[in-house]
């Protein structure tokens, strides 16, 4: 008897499906990503204290709780959606446009989605950045979050959680 027995393993060979779409870029060097986050961190942080320096000076460092009697966790909610927000003034129209911040630009990788395409402004900001960081305010938790955010980022497909949550890969520009 020749027939194949209908319980035998198919013989077809599977490839992993990240792996496939992810071989026609060449992915970013762990160093160029590092230079690139703290290229933003630093273009982000200036505006950041030029404002908190200058709200200690003139109030006393009770500018955040001072605005509307906000509780110390209301007060750094309203200070993570002013970072956010510089975040986007700054980077907004750059992620948009080319899948690139400015500190991506000057280190010349971009995030790309795992079909090549440009990522939405949601993807890039929601997904990757304001995500990930509402995660990482859990208490206890949160620093476990940005542990495994960090961590990930040796495996050899180099994409971190955030990368993970909006569907992205960073790749040097072509």
């Amino acid at each position: 008897m020749n027939h194949p027995t209908p319980y035998a393993p198919p013989q077809t060979p599977v490839q992993d499906i990240e792996e496939s779409l992810t071989h026609n870029f060449e992915l970013a060097d762990r160093g160029d990503r590092f230079v690139a986050n703290l290229i933003d961190g630093v273009i982000v942080l200036v505006p950041i204290a030029l404002i908190f320096g200058a709200s200690y000076v003139f109030l006393h460092w009770r500018f955040w709780e001072s605005i509307s009697g906000l509780s110390p966790l209301g007060s750094r909610f309203s200070m993570f959606v002013f970072v956010m927000l510089a975040y986007l003034a700054i980077n907004g129209a750059a992620l948009s446009k080319s899948g690139q911040s400015l500190g991506m630009r000057v280190c010349k990788i971009q995030i790309v989605k795992l079909d090549g395409s440009i990522p939405t402004l949601w993807d890039s900001l929601v997904k990757r950045k304001i995500l990930l960081t509402l995660l990482e305010q859990i208490p206890f938790l949160g620093a476990a979050i940005s542990g495994i955010d960090s961590l990930m980022f040796f495996r050899k497909d180099k994409r971190c959680l955030h990368d993970h949550l909006a569907g992205t890969i960073v790749v040097k520009c072509r």
